[in-house]
């Protein structure tokens, strides 16, 4: 049994390093980014990545940056997925989209900081890559993805609260088609 666990662990450990590489070539590297939001990002992805999204080593990163998290980064983050998918391969732009996923689902839990900003962000996050993923081709991500925009909109705190339920229950039937 030990064998088969090691051999696991490396293999997914070179999976990982493969598709940690292809996403950096899609994007920059903290150190090349142009702006503070972009550094942070590309370093978020990266970390949510090779944690596998554990919020144990996410969220001390994210706490480091609460100024980060604030009203203009989900339009900021939105605008950011666009461009870089818009300029990546199939493959690359795949991986952007389950990273900023990834991110978005953890930074809905996250619970320090502006709770508001916090889920406008994780939204920002779901819609763009919902934009990114073909439903026919990613269906069970796609179904997640909108699971997970369904209950941002539940909790969310700005706007409407019956608009925001109604949100959340068109993304539910989307999600389950």
């Amino acid at each position: 049994m030990e064998f088969f666990e090691k051999a696991t662990n490396f293999l997914r450990d070179i999976l990982v390093d493969a598709a940690h590489k292809d996403l950096v070539a899609a994007i920059s590297t903290p150190e090349t980014a142009t702006t503070p939001e972009e550094a942070f990002l590309v370093e978020a992805l990266q970390v949510c990545m090779r944690s596998f999204g554990n919020p144990q080593v996410i969220y001390p990163f994210f706490q480091e940056n609460l100024e980060l998290l604030n009203e203009n980064f989900a339009s900021w983050l939105r605008t950011w997925t666009n461009t870089i998918c818009s300029r990546a391969t199939f493959s690359q732009a795949t991986r952007i989209s389950a990273a900023v996923s990834t991110f978005s689902t953890v930074l809905q839990e996250f619970p320090v900081g502006s709770k508001a900003s916090n889920l406008e962000i994780a939204i920002a996050g779901y819609e763009a890559t919902a934009q990114m993923m073909s439903h026919e081709l990613f269906i069970g991500p796609w179904g997640e993805s909108q699971h997970n925009l369904a209950v941002a909109y539940c909790n969310r705190v700005r706007g409407d609260k019956a608009e925001n339920i109604e949100t959340a229950i068109t993304c539910c039937e989307k999600g389950n088609d």
